[in-house]
């Protein structure tokens, strides 16, 4: 022990072992100068656990993933004691129940939880553990993206007339092609000699072609395929349920439609100075104009040899035509 240097006080300095919260017991025996003792006790030092687990290395992959496709959320979990719950908290997009589950240890310090999901969009999560002395601490907040990869259309060898069956716009690095039950990506299916690189769009005000790295829904697009290939798209979001196709331009335009379905022209509307008119009226001289506000023909292509233009009655997802406004107006559809 050490005298204090004042008053008569002697002291000393316990240190608790890390690791342990086990109590221990203590005497003090006192001598004077001819020998004499007295000593007191035992008298016990309770230890106790203040430090909250120590969580690091907090990590989902593969992040992004695709839908119901597998993310796995680790962490890294210490303490100086023990550790006794560790558990995700997890919350998404919309429709999405949250979670608050419990982690598995898998060996080490490292604790995981693999999960699918099925819905589209960012997902939010944490961290939460408890030691066995009743300390908890919470790790920052951290992301991981689900998206979707939707099948576009069937290529076929030769030019290829398409539009986006969702919508969402996209780019040409958001493209995929399957060829021969291989994934390709738009820059290696263009070094690999499956596609044409450039993309087609047509410009509705300048009524010319040019080219483009973007994919809007509603419109439509030229694609070159060297062989019979699977167009698809990738990293896509949820998509609103609209009645909105395009904004028409007079003259020519081309567009497809945003959805994944199959509908008849005539269940088209043309909303021109915000009414709406169903095809009869809008292709007739049943409107304010005293005469039609489009051509009731639409001029889709035929893919297959021989290829060329055909009279459409329908529109199919993944394809497009040519459509003829004499004023500038909105297509829509029926929902």
């Amino acid at each position: 022990m050490t005298w204090n240097g004042g008053a008569s006080r002697w002291e000393y300095l316990y240190t608790a072992p890390s690791g342990s919260t086990a109590s221990h017991g203590y005497t003090v025996t006192v001598y004077d100068a001819a020998a004499n003792s007295k000593t007191n006790g035992p008298y016990t030092i309770t230890v106790f656990d203040n430090d909250a687990p120590l969580i690091t290395n907090v990590m989902a992959t593969p992040s992004p993933q695709v839908t119901n496709g597998h993310v796995n959320i680790t962490a890294t979990v210490t303490d100086n004691i023990n550790i006794q719950t560790v558990k995700a908290r997890i919350t998404g997009p919309a429709g999405f129940i949250p979670l608050n589950v419990s982690m598995t240890l898998n060996g080490g310090n490292t604790y995981s939880y693999n999960q699918t999901y099925s819905l589209t969009g960012v997902y939010n999560y944490s961290i939460w553990v408890k030691d066995s002395s009743n300390n908890g601490a919470t790790s920052a907040i951290y992301q991981f993206t689900i998206y979707a990869e939707i099948h576009i259309t069937t290529l076929l060898s030769g030019w290829n007339f398409l539009s986006l069956p969702f919508n969402q716009t996209i780019t040409k690095t958001d493209l995929l092609i399957l060829h021969g039950g291989n994934e390709h990506t738009w820059s290696e299916a263009v070094s690999q000699g499956l596609v044409l690189a450039s993309i087609f769009d047509w410009n509705r005000s300048g009524q010319a072609y040019l080219l483009t790295n973007s994919l809007t829904p509603g419109r439509g697009y030229w694609v070159y395929a060297f062989y019979e290939c699977e167009l698809w798209a990738t990293g896509l979001n949820p998509s609103s349920n609209t009645n909105y196709i395009t904004s028409l331009l007079f003259r020519w335009n081309v567009i497809g439609l945003p959805v994944n379905q199959t509908i008849n022209k005539t269940t088209l509307r043309i909303n021109y100075l915000g009414v709406d008119y169903n095809w009869t009226q809008a292709t007739t001289n049943q409107n304010p104009t005293g005469g039609p506000l489009i051509v009731s023909d639409l001029f889709g292509w035929k893919r297959t040899p021989p290829q060329g233009y055909i009279i459409s009655t329908t529109l199919e997802a993944g394809y497009c035509y040519w459509m003829y406004a004499y004023y500038s107006c909105i297509l829509k559809r029926q929902l």
